[in-house]
């Protein structure tokens, strides 16, 4: 989904490398990229390459994303940004340091009904409640990574990380986290259920990997009524805002297009050329992770 969005007069994929030539070699035929490499080490050192887009999982983030920018690249790397916070502290002090562009891909962030969504939120005054999940069904299997605890995996790494981002930014401060409660499956959260405190408001995040229907909704008291929003992730795919009364505030209704992916692309090639900020920052990712990491001390200290 990211390099179809590429479709940009002032982008180029001109490179991919995989762990094996032939998988990187099917990828670049799918995609009419010129160079196929078998060696993430030749693409970061690889002739026209300005940036790189770091996919692989979690465990791999930091090594590869402070090898690229010591390559003189700037960075777009997959969420969530590392294993843990220290290995972010990291990341984003190599970046400070190389004055390299690293941007988290929090791709949701950067659709116009989130910012419109987000824009209400803060007109509207404190939000003393909130709620927010993302729910997707991914089966258990060898090669899911998802499922794979030495690689990142875990409900709340891969998809409780987006409801974490959408209240952090709703409520823009950082939570207490009061409580958590996985389900554990070989090590792994196969679901997380986070108990959160935004100063004076309180918050619950739910997140899952075993699901009869993919659901990513949100809900926010503010103002003396709800505001809701159904597929917040990727409202490319169709999403609105309702409200159980009219506001001051209220957004304009916002067309789909274009999507997530396009507009995350959009901000980082203008960071890239500095011609504006990362709209995800690299203390916005260091928070996140420690966010993160909170959730899962907690999960653990009340695993039976």
């Amino acid at each position: 989904v990211v390099v179809p969005a590429m479709g940009r007069a002032d982008v180029a994929v001109t490179a991919v490398a995989a762990r094996t030539l032939s998988r990187a070699q099917a990828f670049a035929a799918q995609y009419g990229i010129d160079a196929a490499l078998g060696e993430y080490e030749h693409l970061i050192h690889w002739r026209d390459v300005d940036a790189v887009y770091i996919a692989l999982p979690p465990s791999l983030h930091a090594e590869w994303a402070i090898r690229a920018m010591k390559a003189n690249k700037h960075v777009l790397c997959e969420k969530p940004l590392c294993m843990n916070a220290d290995e972010a502290q990291e990341v984003v002090a190599f970046a400070r340091f190389t004055n390299r562009v690293f941007m988290e891909a929090y791709h949701w962030r950067h659709h116009a009904l989130n910012q419109a969504l987000l824009a209400e939120l803060h007109a509207s005054g404190p939000i003393p409640e909130a709620i927010a999940n993302f729910e997707v069904d991914i089966a258990k299997t060898p090669d899911e990574l998802r499922w794979r605890k030495e690689l990142g995996g875990g409900a709340m790494m891969d998809l409780g990380c987006y409801p974490l981002h959408l209240l952090r930014s709703a409520f823009r401060c950082e939570p207490t986290v009061e409580a958590a409660y996985a389900a554990w499956e070989d090590g792994v959260d196969a679901a997380m259920v986070a108990h959160l405190r935004f100063k004076g408001a309180k918050a619950v995040l739910m997140c899952g990997m075993r699901t009869s229907k993919a659901t990513a909704r949100a809900g926010f008291q503010v103002g003396g009524r709800t505001i809701e929003i159904a597929n917040y992730v990727a409202p490319q795919l169709g999403a609105r805002i309702v409200r159980s009364a009219p506001g001051p505030h209220d957004a304009p209704d916002i067309p789909p297009l274009p999507t997530t992916y396009a507009a995350q692309l959009a901000n980082f090639v203008d960071a890239c050329a500095r011609r504006a900020a990362p709209l995800v920052t690299l203390d916005d990712s260091l928070a996140q992770m420690r966010a993160i990491d909170a959730i899962y001390a907690a999960a653990l200290k009340s695993k039976p």
